[in-house]
């Protein structure tokens, strides 16, 4: 069965846009260094600050001034259309790999007359508010037991299929399954009860062993 076939999870909870620096960005500092000399030529005349209101409202009604000073601004956005769409297939599959871990613990659990607690995944660009406190994408993916939520930037794929060679949807999927191991932990009570001994441990090396049995754990 291919992953596009598989249900997908409503848990998904998607900030990336709250990492982007909105439309206020202008296209960056180079687009503001190319903008302040033609406001300055421009204010120095009235037809300039009539052409100056309209490029303005132009703008808001979504449209770029600068792209006619770039030639290589259809480019850029073409490229940034291909981006956009490889990201919302990697969000597709996420959410597939998200659905199929929900259906085994699901299944898992009632097998015991319990109920499984779903955790939402969420999805970020560049840094994040958890409920452990803030993160930026350096620290990879994370499970937060405060709020009992997974958190993805999807540029780790990235980094692991180029600087972990570990390419492909089996290391991705077994990226997003590892954490949801831990919320099972969470749920069990695993992740107090290792955060404990942790705490009580004389020296780092019982520390770390207990660290090291919490994420050879998590990968069952």
């Amino acid at each position: 069965m291919k992953w596009e076939d598989l249900k997908r999870s409503s848990n998904i909870e998607d900030l990336r846009s709250r990492g982007s620096s909105g439309r206020m960005g202008f296209g960056g500092g180079r687009g503001v260094n190319l903008l302040i000399p033609i406001i300055r030529m421009l204010m120095g005349t009235n037809i300039g600050r009539i052409i100056l209101v309209i490029g303005i409202g132009a703008y808001f009604m979504g449209f770029n001034p600068l792209a006619l000073l770039d030639q290589s601004g259809s480019t850029r956005g073409e490229t940034h259309a291909v981006s956009s769409l490889e990201e919302e297939k990697s969000v597709e599959f996420v959410s597939a790999v998200l659905g199929q871990t929900e259906e085994v613990w699901n299944r898992i659990y009632a097998q015991s007359g319990e109920k499984y607690t779903e955790p939402k995944l969420v999805l970020f660009r560049g840094s994040v508010q958890s409920g452990c406190g803030f993160a930026d994408a350096q620290v990879g993916p994370f499970y937060c037991s405060a709020d009992q939520k997974v958190y993805l930037d999807l540029s780790f794929f990235d980094e692991l299929s180029n600087r972990h060679n570990a390419p492909g949807d089996f290391a991705q999927a077994y990226v997003i399954a590892h954490e949801i191991g831990h919320h099972v932990q969470n749920l069990r009570g695993t992740l107090d009860k290792a955060h404990r001994v942790q705490q009580s441990a004389l020296g780092k090396t019982k520390a770390n062993a207990t660290q090291v049995k919490v994420e050879l754990q998590a990968d069952c």
